[in-house]
């Protein structure tokens, strides 16, 4: 499990993805399986040691093969990714949502 934002935003909007976890999937061949985490901002704010109550919802996207990549397309990876999190986000990101 990696969170491709590195932390959570202090504002609730999806933060710019890490390159780190796309070089990791390409160089060992394993599919991205996007989980997008809606409304945990609401229950659980940056730096909150405990969880409120609360509703989320969890968007298990469909996994994004890596097979036949290379290096050079760790960006269009991370892109394609951050894409799909944000299609999921209310707001585009702006919602006190968390990408896990």
């Amino acid at each position: 499990v990696v969170a491709p934002e590195g932390t959570r935003s202090l504002n609730g909007r999806l933060l710019p993805f890490k390159k780190g976890p796309f070089v990791l999937a390409i160089e060992t061949g394993t599919p991205v399986l996007p989980v997008i985490i809606r409304g945990s901002g609401a229950i659980m704010s940056k730096g909150q040691m405990g969880a409120g109550g609360g509703d989320i919802t969890v968007v298990v996207g469909e996994p994004l093969l890596t097979t036949g990549l290379t290096y050079e397309d760790r960006d269009d990876l991370a892109a394609e990714a951050r894409s799909l999190f944000l299609a999921h986000l209310p707001n585009r990101g702006s919602g006190g949502d968390h990408a896990g």
